[in-house]
């Protein structure tokens, strides 16, 4: 999660092309495979590709919101600081 520290927006941005992106480019490639293998004839086909192309999709989906949640909620805003000793004074 340190790596991830202070780059909130350009790692959302390769979460959104990684797993959004592709995601939905793959359920229309699924969706134009099974609509033609419909018309050729192959219906039992086009409904298996479509069931595993959009079940693939989803699974994308769904590592698209746990980066969303990674970035938005477990990763703090700012830069971690570097491990170390601690620069501040106890009181004693």
């Amino acid at each position: 999660m340190a790596a991830f520290a202070g780059h909130g927006g350009p790692a959302m941005t390769m979460f959104a092309l990684a797993e959004g992106a592709a995601a939905a480019a793959l359920a229309i490639v699924v969706l134009s495979v099974a609509g033609a293998a419909r018309r050729c004839g192959a219906r039992l086909a086009g409904l298996a590709v479509a069931g595993f192309g959009i079940a693939a999709a989803a699974v994308s989906w769904i590592e698209l919101g746990l980066g969303g949640w990674l970035i938005g909620g477990l990763v703090p805003g700012r830069r971690l600081a570097p491990p170390g000793p601690s620069t501040t004074r106890s009181s004693g």
